[in-house]
C-alpha cells in the first residue's frame, strides 16, 4: 500500500512537472520577438490552432471589420478533435464487440474476432489511411456512381478499425482477467448475454480503463497522419506554414507542444476517471 502510494505520488509529481515546463516553453515563445520586432510564435500558433483567413466585412452602418472566412468548426485544432473523438468512439464499440465475441463460447465467432485483430493489426495506419481514401474511393467511382468518402470520413474510419483491433485485445484481456467463478456463478441465474451486459462487461471495462486511456492518447498522436489524406489538421497547418515561410524549426516545435499539451490533458482526464472508476487489478496488466 506504502509502495504503491509512493509511485502515484511520483508520477503526479512528474506530470505537473512536464506541464509546467509546456506552459513556460509556450509562454516564453509566446513573447519572444524576431529580428523584426514581430511576435513570430503567436501568429504561429494562431496559424496551427486556428488557420482561417480574415476578410473585411461592411456592416450595413458601414463600419468595417475583420472576420473569419470559414466556422470555428474548421479550424485545425476543431478538426483534430473531431477525428479524435469520433474514430474513439468507433474503436470502442468495435473493440468490446470483437473483444467480447474472442471469449465467447462460439468457435466460429472466436475465429472472426482473432481474424479482424489478427489481420488490421497487420497494416499500419498511415497504409490504412491511404488504402481507405484513396483505394476505396477509387472502387466507390467505378461502382457506386460517383459516391465517395470525404477525407474526414475516410480518417475516422481508417483510425476506427485500426484502433479497435487494439482496444479489441484490451477488452479480451480485462474479461480473462476476471475470475472464472463469478462468471459461473452468474451463469446460473442469467442468460449469457445478461452475464456478459452486467457482469462481465462492467468489470472489465474498470480493469482495463488505463489500457483504454493509453490507446486513446496512442490516437490522438497517429491523428497526425492525416494530413496525408488532404485532411487540413493542426500538423498538416503547421507543415502548409513551415513550407509557406520556410520556418520548419519554429512550426513544427510550436507543433509538438500543441500535441504535447493536448496529450498531458487527456493523461490528467484519464487519472480522474481512474480514481473515480478504476479496478486495483488494473496495474497487474
Amino acid at each position: 500500500m506504502i509502495e504503491t502510494s509512493k509511485k502515484s505520488g511520483s508520477s503526479e509529481v512528474a506530470w505537473w512537472a512536464v506541464l509546467a515546463t509546456a506552459l513556460l516553453l509556450v509562454t516564453g515563445l509566446f513573447f519572444t520577438k524576431d529580428a523584426d520586432g514581430d511576435y513570430l510564435f503567436r501568429i504561429i500558433f494562431d496559424r496551427i490552432l486556428d488557420g482561417r483567413a480574415l476578410v473585411e466585412v461592411i456592416a450595413p452602418d458601414g463600419s468595417v471589420s475583420l472576420q473569419p472566412t470559414k466556422s470555428i468548426w474548421r479550424t485545425g485544432l476543431a478538426v483534430t478533435v473531431q477525428v479524435v473523438l469520433v474514430a474513439t468512439c468507433i474503436s470502442l464499440v468495435l473493440g468490446v464487440f470483437f473483444g467480447a465475441i474472442q471469449c465467447g463460447p462460439s468457435a466460429t465467432l472466436r475465429f472472426c474476432g482473432t481474424f479482424y485483430v489478427e489481420f488490421v493489426r497487420g497494416i499500419p495506419i498511415y497504409v490504412m489511411l491511404l488504402f481507405v481514401y484513396f483505394g476505396v474511393n477509387a472502387l466507390l467511382t467505378r461502382n457506386a456512381g460517383g459516391f465517395s468518402l470525404t477525407p474526414f470520413v475516410a480518417a475516422v474510419l481508417a483510425l476506427g478499425v485500426s484502433y479497435g483491433a487494439y482496444m479489441a485485445e484490451v477488452v479480451r484481456a480485462g474479461i480473462l482477467a476476471i475470475p472464472h467463478e463469478e462468471i459461473e456463478a452468474a451463469k446460473l441465474e442469467a442468460t449469457p448475454v445478461q452475464v456478459y451486459r452486467f457482469v462481465v462487461l462492467p468489470q472489465a471495462l474498470r480493469i482495463i480503463l488505463p489500457a483504454i486511456a493509453n490507446e486513446c492518447i496512442a490516437l490522438l498522436k497517429d491523428s497526425a497522419l492525416v494530413g496525408a489524406i488532404t485532411l487540413v489538421d493542426i500538423t498538416r497547418r503547421a507543415d502548409i506554414f513551415a513550407r509557406s515561410n520556410f520556418l520548419y524549426f519554429e512550426s513544427f516545435s510550436a507543433l509538438a507542444l500543441v500535441y504535447l499539451i493536448l496529450t498531458l490533458v487527456l493523461s490528467r482526464f484519464q487519472r480522474v476517471l481512474e480514481s473515480r472508476y478504476g479496478d486495483a487489478r488494473a496495474h497487474k496488466y
